[in-house]
């Protein structure tokens, strides 16, 4: 691993002077034990008869903790001394290479160096020092004991110290090498980054072999993160004020999004282990995954946009198909790597970028399913103050990272999931939208994105009550009517000056066409909620939420001719639906209003802009608002589950004259056109013709 703080040069000895430092070390120990040795076997001989068996060293599989542990040959006596000895010799190396011998040093690094290389290159003959895997815990409580004099100049011992495989070794060793951490962090603070940069680095392990070490039984992957939380965490009581170097370690080892999914799963499970007994790290935790969490989103989308629809839905079909055999720990994504192995010849062109969207899918689907599991307990008592807490700081996350990124098509749906578990929740979240989307502190996109999530919210939501949708419904109608009377006199149809207009008036038209039974006060007897069929031919007995149909009417014949700005899809569905309710006819209006040319009232430089693109100039499309909903459908295949009964479909009104429509595009049913057999819904694979030009996006 890299070393955090600057290695000094060290002298090097001769191979040869290396060669017999090594053995007078080892030749100095051994004399000892030996002379000792032989002492206590001839007081051992006058005291009880000579043993007709040799005593061996015994080894205990412990197979319920998958852990060894060793019983040695040597008495206590002996252990003690060969540790003291060891120690003596430990602490000589330090102080002789301050002087500048660096014989009894370069060997003393050769040890840990040797266990490294080990690990690299198992059947490797290749060794600095000949010590036994046994024997390595003598050197560390060496260390342990000699952590004062590990001075600046012996950076290159730390960092060798510091790349042994510990996490897979018995349990007696790891505590040693956690309590040498803990001593050299607090005698030699110098090393902190160090040694909190080899624990983090750790983060990244999924599988054995990246903390096996020797013959050493295998150690499972919970022992392992349990080893090393152990140590994390005595480091940072040590250092409370070594949390701010663990946030900057774990945000720059957070994989890059293109590195596999079990990186990506084992690094966010040890960060949500760490969030656990560092809880003041939670927030800013969680504001990592979920700024990384959006990048993969948005990558996905960039990578479909690029795709062919037809190789990129086969694609994602199949992956759903695959999900549940997927592995839970795998190097590599064998299960994408099969899905272009399975395509058949004229599939053989499939586009690493596919690929690459097909792994980025499996990883935000698992991470996803992994936040929903972590935060379901806790909103278990979704009025618990531990829940109002955790929702504060999702919706922190929300408008600081999730809000402002236009192209996020999943993240969202953590908070839009756990927001309506209570009325005081979603009224919450929506009060938190409409602030930013009425703020004229915030910028133009902000807000229209505001008015975005806003709608789709109120549209989407399952749960989201019907007072709480007649009171957005109301404070949206007041916002758009109070703006057309302070700009009424300049009013004009033009998308890029008005753009908080055309974004609340198309999120009210949205509204409507999914929740139109709630906004209706009160209606016959003789009415069946459930049965839309029911309402037709009974507008005039229907009660409509108050001032909704002066105010659109209102509106729709302003100069501001918001049925001409506003996207096709949605302004003819709302016609559709207000026209078969008796709630509003404006056929005639749409008609009217396609008359005008948008063009026609913006600047020569812009349209100037668009003809030097090559844009066809007949095409106004780019005037007009795109159908930005970003809670349209969540088709993740593992994590769709959590969100499933959240959700309102959009269901085509009954009777409705399917030739008036066929132009329209599937934009709002998009759940049923395609959710069978895509990935996600039509914005996923349809080509995105969105722009962001000056104030407003186009």
């Amino acid at each position: 691993m890299a070393t955090h703080t600057p290695v000094r040069p060290e002298r090097r000895s001769s191979p040869a002077a290396k060669s017999s430092a090594l053995k007078s070390i080892l030749r100095s120990v051994s004399t000892t034990l030996a002379r000792r040795k032989r002492e206590e076997d001839e007081d051992e001989e006058e005291a009880q008869p000579q043993s007709p068996t040799k005593r061996r060293k015994t080894v205990v599989f412990d197979m319920k903790s998958n852990t060894v542990q060793s019983i040695a040959s040597q008495s206590p006596g002996e252990v003690r001394q060969k540790t003291e000895d060891i120690k003596q010799i430990v602490l000589k190396a330090l102080k002789d290479h301050t002087a500048g011998d660096q014989e009894g040093y370069d060997t003393l690094k050769g040890i840990f160096r040797d266990e490294q290389r080990k690990k690299a290159s198992p059947n490797s003959s290749q060794a600095e020092a000949d010590v036994e895997p046994s024997d390595l815990i003598y050197y560390v409580n060496a260390l342990k004991a000699c952590a004062p004099h590990i001075n600046r100049s012996c950076a290159g011992l730390v960092q060798e110290v510091l790349g042994i495989p510990w996490l897979g070794r018995a349990d007696n060793f790891v505590t040693s090498y956690i309590d040498f951490l803990a001593n050299l962090v607090t005698a030699q603070s110098i090393y902190l980054s160090n040694v909190l940069g080899m624990l983090v680095e750790t983060f990244r392990y999924f599988k054995p072999s990246q903390w096996q070490a020797g013959d050493f039984p295998e150690v499972n992957c919970d022992i392992m993160r349990q080893r090393l939380h152990r140590a994390l965490g005595q480091v940072l009581q040590l250092f409370p004020a070594a949390r701010r170097v663990v946030l900057s370690l774990i945000n720059k080892e957070f994989p890059f999004s293109d590195e596999p999914k079990p990186v990506h799963m084992a690094f966010v499970q040890n960060l949500l282990r760490l969030r656990e007994y560092a809880p003041d790290m939670g927030p800013e935790i969680m504001e990592l995954i979920t700024d990384r969490l959006v990048k993969i989103d948005v990558q996905i989308q960039v990578d479909l946009d690029e795709a062919d629809d037809e190789v990129a839905a086969g694609v994602i079909h199949q992956l759903n198909s695959t999900q549940s055999e997927e592995p839970e720990e795998e190097d590599d994504l064998s299960d994408v790597d099969s899905v272009a192995s399975d395509e058949s010849d004229d599939r053989l062109e499939l586009s690493g970028k596919i690929l690459k969207a097909a792994q980025h899918i499996q990883k935000m689907d698992s991470i996803m399913d992994t936040l929903f599991q972590l935060y379901e307990p806790i909103f278990a008592n979704p009025d618990s103050d531990q829940a109002r807490d955790i929702f504060e700081n999702m919706l922190t996350e929300f408008v600081n990272i999730i809000l402002p990124t236009y192209s996020s098509r999943h993240t969202q749906f953590l908070i839009f999931h756990f927001s309506q578990l209570s009325e005081d929740l979603t009224d919450r979240f929506a009060g938190v939208l409409l602030d930013i989307a009425f703020g004229n502190q915030n910028s133009m996109i902000t807000r229209q994105n505001a008015a975005a999530y806003l709608a789709s919210f109120a549209a989407r939501g399952k749960k989201v009550p019907t007072e709480s949708v007649r009171t957005i419904c109301t404070v949206l109608i007041k916002h758009i009517d109070a703006y057309r009377h302070r700009h009424g006199k300049n009013a004009r149809p033009d998308l890029r000056r008005f753009t908080p207009y055309y974004a609340l008036f198309q999120g009210l038209l949205y509204i409507f066409c999914f929740r139109w039974r709630d906004l209706i006060i009160e209606s016959p007897a003789t009415v069946d909620p459930d049965d839309p069929a029911s309402f037709l031919g009974r507008g005039a007995e229907l009660e409509w939420l108050e001032e909704l149909r002066p105010i659109l009417h209102n509106n729709i014949w302003s100069e501001f001719k918001p049925l001409r700005v506003c996207h096709p899809t949605i302004v003819q569905e709302f016609a559709k639906l207000a026209g078969h309710l008796g709630f509003m006819y404006i056929h005639d209006k749409i008609e009217l209003d396609r008359r005008i040319y948008l063009s026609s009232f913006v600047s020569s430089s812009v349209e100037a802009l668009r003809e030097t693109a090559s844009h066809n100039p007949y095409d106004e499309s780019w005037l007009q608002l795109t159908p930005y909903f970003p809670f349209d459908p969540y088709q993740l295949p593992e994590s769709h589950h959590w969100v499933d009964e959240d959700y309102v479909p959009y269901t085509p009104f009954p009777g409705l004259d399917d030739d008036e429509g066929s132009e329209v595009d599937d934009t709002l049913d998009m759940d049923e056109t395609f959710g069978e057999t895509t990935f996600g819904e039509t914005s996923y694979l349809e080509e995105d013709t969105e722009t962001d030009e000056g104030s407003g996006r186009h």
